[in-house]
This record gives C-alpha cells, sequence and structure tokens, in this order.
C-alpha cells in the first residue's frame, strides 16, 4: 500500500505538506484557505500517494479540492508542481 501525503499546490508549482502523519484538521485548511486568499494565490488541496523523494512512476496526485477565491487552472498548476519536483529531485543527486 502506498503512503498518502497532503499538500496544498499553488499556481506556480510550489506546494506545502499538510498533516505530517495525520490527515489535516478542518482548522489547518481553514488556516491554509485564508493565507492563500490574504497573499491572493491559488491554491489547491491535494493527496500525493506514492513516494515524493523516488523517482519510480507513477506518482498520483488526486485533487480534493480548490482552497482559494482567486481563479486558477489545476492542470497548469499540477503540471509546474511536476516540473519543480523534477528539478528537486535532479538537485539531491
Amino acid at each position: 500500500m502506498q503512503d498518502a501525503s497532503w499538500m496544498i499546490i499553488v499556481g506556480d508549482g510550489h506546494h506545502v505538506w499538510l498533516g505530517r502523519n495525520s490527515d489535516p484538521s478542518d482548522a489547518e485548511i481553514e488556516a491554509a484557505s485564508a493565507q492563500l486568499n490574504a497573499k491572493a494565490l491559488t491554491g489547491w488541496l491535494a493527496v500525493l500517494k506514492g513516494d515524493y523523494w523516488s523517482r519510480k512512476r507513477p506518482l498520483e496526485v488526486m485533487l480534493v479540492r480548490q482552497l482559494s477565491q482567486k481563479g486558477g487552472d489545476w492542470e497548469s498548476a499540477l503540471q509546474a508542481w511536476r516540473d519543480k519536483r523534477i528539478e528537486t529531485l535532479t538537485a539531491a543527486e
């Protein structure tokens, strides 16, 4: 069984992890939403299944919901996240 990790992905592909060893609380999700809106950023709550640090494919990223009031394109943000992940993995080698 693959590990599942909760994260927020913003429009430019950056991300933050939520709920380190458990599911994030409603309060954590609402606080993240408020921070995104305060900074006028687009962001989505998603679940990653698989190991972020492994080059094995495929990683599954499941969209849960948009967290921000500002509109944006999930598919573009997800591709930007994938690109940033590859950069991170390459830099770590």
